[in-house]
């Protein structure tokens, strides 16, 4: 099977790869927790999740894994949605900001 990537390019899709596109459509992931994340245009981020009920942000990074921020109200996560830059957004706001662990 082919998929497109992120930057354009066609690549073979292979088990335990991370797709990003199909048929040039990102498509949502989701995490072991069941928390359905949606790609995002980042040089840094592939994925981001939010769970309203429980306040939890879930974000995937390209090189360092994923992690889940407790706590986040939804107006910061649709804040994060809305950025230019997620990485800028992420460092400035979230990441020193609410509790977190990493979960894959």
């Amino acid at each position: 099977m082919t998929v497109f990537s992120r930057r354009g390019g066609r690549k073979a899709l292979q088990l335990g790869s991370t797709p990003c596109r199909l048929n040039g459509v990102p498509f949502p992931k989701r995490s072991a927790e069941g928390m359905q994340r949606n790609l995002v245009s980042s040089s840094n981020v592939l994925s981001i999740g939010y769970d309203e009920a429980s306040q939890t942000l879930e974000v995937e990074f390209q090189s360092s894994g994923i992690y889940q921020y407790y706590n986040v109200p939804q107006h910061i996560y649709e804040q994060l949605m809305a950025a230019p830059s997620k990485g800028q957004f992420l460092n400035a706001y979230i990441t020193k900001g609410y509790p977190y662990s990493r979960v894959g």
